[in-house]
């Protein structure tokens, strides 16, 4: 129809043009309300996927995946090596300075006894699991998320589940019977997430700790 204005010049081809268009992007604007509502709906309960949304309504991208390259002090790294030891300075410098030392403390045990209430031997108890619980919970488990430092994705826990299970319950009810937890459960894989602004400064990013599927299910038991 804009063509057929641009071509007559008359002001009633415009009048049937203007009409169009505005109706039209009505149209638009009510297809995409409802899709972003639909959209919204599905995630109710998966706060990453309604992020995602409100940041595509906002027309906000970012940067996916490792930086290729980073900006320190006048020069451009662009070794991955450089770039991880970078960032990995970058993040625990960021928390030492957001760290307040306020000095010892002052309190005494006397003053600490005087605002607890007497000890309860029975207050908390842990049910030993069973590999049924871990089997629900391996296949709970998301496909999509990352895997920890261990490289191993969830595929391979389902596909392993009755072989795992058994084994899985039994370190879980000896680490909760002996108060004590192992050790390889306390790395986590870092990755970098980036924020805003220039993605090659280090300081634009933060941390987040992706953790193995073992620690999700053994976390997810205790609590």
């Amino acid at each position: 129809m804009f063509r057929i204005y641009k071509k007559s010049k008359l002001p009633t081809d415009f009048e049937s043009y203007k009409k169009f268009r505005n109706h039209l992007t009505h149209i638009k604007e009510l297809a995409k309300r409802k899709y972003y509502e639909e959209q919204f709906a599905h995630s109710s309960k998966n706060s990453k996927r309604t992020w995602t949304l409100i940041n595509d309504i906002f027309g906000k991208s970012k940067p996916s995946g490792f930086p290729q390259r980073l900006k320190v002090d006048g020069r451009v790294y662009s070794s991955t090596k450089l770039i991880a030891d970078t960032l990995d300075r970058c993040f625990v410098t960021s928390a030492q300075a957001n760290f307040t030392h306020t000095g010892p403390s002052k309190t005494t045990d006397a003053n600490i006894k005087k605002y607890l209430l007497p000890r309860k031997m029975s207050s908390i108890f842990l049910s030993p699991t069973t590999p049924e619980e871990i089997l629900a919970l391996i296949d709970g488990l998301d496909s999509k998320n990352s895997c920890g430092h261990d490289d191993i994705p969830v595929r391979a826990l389902k596909l392993s589940n009755y072989l795992l299970a058994p084994l899985s319950s039994s370190v879980i009810n000896e680490s909760i019977c002996d108060c004590v937890f192992p050790d390889n459960l306390k790395i986590a894989k870092v990755v970098p997430i980036f924020q805003s602004g220039d993605s090659e400064i280090p300081t634009n990013y933060r941390p987040i700790s992706v953790l193995t599927y073992f620690q999700k299910y053994l976390k997810k038991y205790c609590t």
